[in-house]
């Protein structure tokens, strides 16, 4: 069966409603005819709802199946988590005199009101009281709860009479049952009460508006001050006309768990109602038909699935007759019958679901239900939007089990969607695993049998599966399974390309569990990579990420991610500046990364690392911005935990275990090492502080093995990292005294060190002795100019801030630098392969002691504090440290709420060695810098920094430029960077921009250039078009450095979970609406 949007036959199928005789007449209300006519209406009524349960009898003769789809399972209730804001099923009536009540006794014990903030004043013989925030009443295992109240209490003979108004989040709590609405109104008798909120005002708060609320409420529902009505009643909930002849019965008690329904007109104009009691049945059943247009609410049904709206322009009830008229609202046992048929414009909602169908009938204690033409919309949480199922035949045969024929299903909002997945039959039904547990996701059942929990997931299986964009069908798979919360598109990403480094290129990302019909663990996300490069080969692997709680049963957390990949390359690496045409050492080219974290409730947490790579030049040729980016490929084993738990608030330890597995890197191995620490020890009560750092370990530094680089022209090993290793020791202990002088803090400090290396530089056991003493010191002051106002430059007062820093501090150690091997890295691999390079690159094999990386570290005092992770770095030094930052500071901000903002802020500082030739290449001041930023506007600022030495071949650095953003239309940056070390000197132009051309279009550029070298230049362009369910990229990209030109075309779904980096970083891009 195809749906209208298809083009095919559009018209409905022919209703109940249009089967009466000709010679009668449209249905009326039943207490307007006359009584000769009786008895043919009655006749006209059973025979609409026999030919109503024509249409229900394969409803009820369907086998009963483990079948059926997600959104109608998070309908019906099979999700297993409650929907907020839904009401669960109302308490009996304890009065039946027409008045609700709280309480059974005619004199009832005390009551007690807590709240956050009461006003009390007396009006016509009343005490009213107003309360908000966290509002209780407490009253004879009675509970009220709203975000706001207002009570009357009046004296009488017994205590006292209250009238109570619950506005916002109001809910009625007892034993076994609980009601929800947005506000009500409850009367009950009360020995006493007593108020209780933490602050209570005596002023009288007749104007305010939940005050008139709650009168007008009180007017409507009692007419007078006297009782107040039905407590279940809203403001938008009205009786039936007394014109209809109806009276409203009071409700009966029912045990066990309820079944609240209430029937109200679907618009303004009111139904037409026939209901006649029907003894064919034993009970005797109430069949009642309702047009004109009818809202049917049920709630209570279960904790789990909330209320249940039903509206359609016809409907017919059956239920249990409990007497001759017609109850607009009932309160029924969940096993009394009840079974709703509706027909035309159909709508069916619970919570932010919604059905639309042209036939439906529903049953209210068998939860079964069928659907005609039915469209389902749903929100899911994993999937980030709405899912849409559509079915010519939808059923729901029990809870949780759900069956539909000739169904698709989309997150498409467009009527005839750009993409769906087309299915022939779709089943869902709930799955118990024992061994998802572990993952710590999902609802959890006991088996029985065995006392072990299991997980509860929805799984969806669907047979004879196609993926469609537009009419056009891409995919095909016999048979899909997965979970519920996965729309079953194996498909991820797609793209093809073409460049002069790999070819014409095609890269797909597939999801396996869809592919392959494997059960997904819940928290685990995979993605099958299957790639194919022209000028290098095949190539494809697995990554992904998982999480989860509760591995080993002490709430504890978990997280990892991982990918592995494999290229059969027989093409030629080109990396750049002298690095083109590269033969990679084997064909057979891989990477395998895994990373996890395990956090435990002990102040503790453990993470474990695996990264194996094939050869050198594997990641940085295929994984360039993970290469230059990301941490190492490191194969670790650390844990850390804080002894807050034992008593020691200020201590902590560290274990690493390192195994360097990829030679062709300069790695330390830790078999294992121990650290110690303790911080801020307070002594004499504070004005003194003890702080130690205590280390242990065997260290073993490998070296990255010449034989890997003989290809490059260009390799020079790091001269402070031997291939040595052995016993490693280091324990710091340092002292803090605390002196505020006025407004200056003044700290003098001493630092003792005492270190071991079983092999240093040269292989032979060295120990070092260093001191460290000194003092800081540091002082702010401000000055604040009030009246200046400038809105060009959105100034609206203005604060000037400044905090002076200054340190002096005399280091003196029993070895020279030269000797200590550096075991533990400062620089990670992208940064080493650059320091392999640049002696014989740019400076004939000798590299100036003025770019020593390990005297840089020296000179800005890196290896001195307690802290430190490269305690190597320390040599015989006298400093002075000063540093001036500065803040202008403005308000902005609607009246009422300003804030604080930073306008200008500037922060320099420079170094001043006394020692200056041997301390700085025999200048004085040195590590001179600066780093300026100016907010222009909300949107866009201005940013410089600069750093500068004045001896001979030194590095100087500096870069400004301006960036602006406007997140609905796009962004721009445009600047320049300098770069100056000995000889060599680079002035790059840097600019990148993203821009909203239309509502269908986005282009991206970025570039830079080299205006000393235009060989070092690159560019690249995209052009973006935005569909409902796509993005479709096209690139242009040109880089001079690896002579590289490429044009890449790639497709994006923006539905659901499936979004790449790339859409995340458009995503302030695609929001509309377009402003300019």
């Amino acid at each position: 069966m195809t749906t209208p949007e298809h083009g095919q036959d559009a018209r409905p199928p022919p209703s109940i409603f249009d089967r009466h005789p000709p010679e009668l007449p449209v249905p009326g209300c039943l207490p307007r005819f006359p009584r000769k006519e009786f008895a043919v209406r009655v006749w006209r009524t059973a025979a609409f709802a026999a030919v109503a349960l024509g249409f229900c009898t394969s409803f009820a003769a369907e086998p009963e199946r483990p079948i059926g789809r997600v959104t109608i399972d998070r309908l019906f209730g099979g999700f297993g988590e409650g929907v907020p804001g839904s009401a669960p099923p109302p308490p009996a009536p304890l009065s039946s005199s027409g008045t609700d009540t709280i309480g059974r006794a005619a004199v009832s014990a005390a009551a007690t009101v807590d709240g956050r903030f009461a006003y009390t004043w007396s009006e016509n013989g009343e005490e009213v009281t107003l309360l908000r925030g966290s509002c209780v009443i407490r009253h004879e295992g009675t509970t009220l709860l709203a975000d706001e109240m207002v009570l009357w209490r009046r004296p009488t003979p017994d205590g006292e009479q209250v009238i109570a108004y619950l506005d916002g989040n109001a809910r009625l709590e007892e034993a076994g049952k609980s009601i929800a609405e947005p506000s009500m109104v409850f009367s009950f008798p009360a020995e006493s009460v007593e108020l209780r909120a933490a602050e209570q005002i005596a002023r009288s708060e007749v104007d305010d508006p939940l005050y008139q609320r709650a009168l007008g409420r009180r007017r409507t529902t009692t007419g007078s001050a006297g009782a107040v009505g039905n407590p279940l009643a809203t403001e938008q909930e009205s009786p039936i006309d007394s014109e209809m002849g109806y009276e409203t019965v009071a409700l009966r008690p029912t045990p066990g768990k309820l079944r609240r329904v209430r029937i109200f007109q679907r618009s303004t104009v009111p139904f037409n109602v026939e209901s006649v009691r029907s003894t064919q049945t034993i009970p005797p059943e109430q069949v009642t038909v309702i047009t004109g247009g009818v809202n049917v609410l049920i709630d209570g049904l279960d904790d789990q699935i909330g209320l249940v709206d039903l509206s359609a322009d016809k409907a017919v009830i059956w239920t249990q007759s409990m007497n001759e008229n017609f109850e607009q609202e009932q309160v029924q046992s969940e096993d009394t019958p009840y079974t709703v048929y509706l027909e035309g414009n159909i709508i069916i909602r619970q919570g932010d679901r919604e059905i639309r169908a042209q036939r439906a009938i529903y049953d209210a204690r068998e939860e079964r239900a069928l659907m005609e033409r039915a469209e389902l919309r749903a929100f899911i949480p994993a999937l980030g939007s709405d899912l849409r199922l559509r079915a010519d035949n939808l059923r729901q045969l029990s809870r949780g089990r759900f069956h539909a024929f000739d169904a698709w299903t989309t997150t498409s909002t467009f009527g005839q969607p750009g993409y769906r997945l087309q299915s022939r039959e779709i089943f869902v039904e709930p799955r118990y695993d024992v061994n998802l547990q572990w993952l710590g996701a999902g609802s959890t059942v006991v088996d029985p049998a065995t006392g072990m929990e299991m997980v509860e997931t929805n799984w969806v299986r669907s047979y004879g599966n196609t993926v469609r964009v537009g009419e056009v069908p891409i995919l095909y798979s016999p048979y899909l399974a997965g979970p519920a919360e996965d729309i079953n598109i194996p498909l991820k990403q797609a793209a093809v390309g073409n460049d002069r480094i790999f070819g014409f290129r095609v890269k797909t990302v597939w999801d396996p569990f869809d592919l392959f019909g494997i059960e997904q663990p819940p928290g685990v996300n995979l993605n099958l990579l299957a790639d194919y490069y022209s000028e290098r080969g095949p190539g494809g692997g697995l990554s992904g990420n998982y999480n989860g709680e509760d591995l080993f049963g002490v709430e504890d957390r978990f997280r990892g991610t991982g990918i592995g990949y494999y290229v059969h390359d027989d093409g030629q690496d080109r990396l750049g500046r002298f690095r083109n045409d590269l033969e990679p050492s084997t064909d057979n080219r891989y990477r395998f990364k895994w990373r996890h974290r395990h956090d435990f409730p002990v102040h503790a947490h453990v993470n474990a690392e695996l990264g194996i790579v094939s050869d050198r030049n594997m990641l940085e040729q295929y994984f360039s911005t993970e290469f230059n980016n990301d941490k190492d490929q490191e194969n670790l084993l650390y844990a850390t935990q804080s002894l807050d738990d034992l008593g020691f608030g200020n201590w902590s330890y560290e274990l690493l275990g390192k195994a360097p597995l990829n030679d062709f890197e300069t790695v330390t191995g830790w078999y294992p090492k121990g650290d110690l620490w303790g911080l801020s020890e307070p002594l004499f009560d504070g004005w003194l502080t003890w702080s130690s750092h205590t280390l242990a370990g065997y260290g073993d530094i490998n070296p990255a093995d010449p034989d890997d680089y003989r290809d490059e022209r260009f390799f020079d090993p790091l001269p402070y990292a031997p291939d040595v290793e052995g016993a490693s020791f280091m324990t710091r202990h340092q002292l803090d005294l605390h002196l505020p002088v006025g407004p200056v803090n003044i700290v003098p400090f001493a630092m003792g060190e005492a270190a071991f290396w079983e092999e240093g530089m040269d292989g032979d056991s060295l120990g070092r002795l260093t001191s460290s003493v000194g003092v800081r010191a540091s002082t702010q002051f401000q000055r604040v100019f009030p009246n200046v106002y400038n809105r060009t430059l959105g100034l609206n007062g203005l604060a000037h801030k400044i905090r002076l820093e200054g340190e002096y501090r005399l280091t003196d150690t029993t070895e020279p630098l030269g000797d200590v091997a550096q075991y533990n890295e400062f620089d990670d691999n992208a940064q080493e392969r650059v320091r392999y390079r640049l002696p014989d690159a740019f400076f004939r094999g000798a590299l100036p002691d003025t770019l020593d990386p390990r005297f840089y570290g020296v000179r800005t005092g890196a290896g001195v504090p307690l802290g430190s992770p490269y305690y190597e770095l320390v040599e015989d030094q006298q400093v002075i440290r000063l540093a001036a930052r500065q803040r202008l500071q403005t308000k902005a901000g609607p009246p009422g709420r300003l804030r604080i903002r930073d306008w200008m802020t500037l922060d320099t500082g420079l170094s001043l060695f006394p020692n200056a030739d041997r301390d700085n290449f025999g200048e004085t001041a040195g590590l001179i810098f600066g780093n300026y930023s100016w907010l222009v506007s909300d949107r866009t600022r201005f940013l410089a920094d600069a750093q500068y030495d004045m001896f001979d071949n030194a590095q100087r650095l500096w870069s400004a430029g301006f960036r602006t953003q406007r997140s609905r239309r796009g962004s721009l940056y445009l600047g320049a960077r300098h770069i100056e070390f000995g000889r060599q000197r680079t002035d790059i132009l840097v600019g990148s921009y993203s821009y909203v051309m239309s509502p269908k279009w986005i282009s991206t550029l970025a570039g830079y250039i080299d205006v000393r070298d235009t060989a070092n230049t690159g560019e690249s362009l995209t052009l973006t078009r935005v569909g409902a369910d796509f993005l479709f990229h096209l690139g242009l990209q040109d880089n001079r450095n690896t002579d590289n030109f490429g044009v890449t075309f790639a497709i994006e779904p923006r539905f659901g979970n499936m979004r790449s980096a790339n859409t995340m970083q458009l995503s302030s891009l695609l929001t509309p609406p377009i402003n300019p």
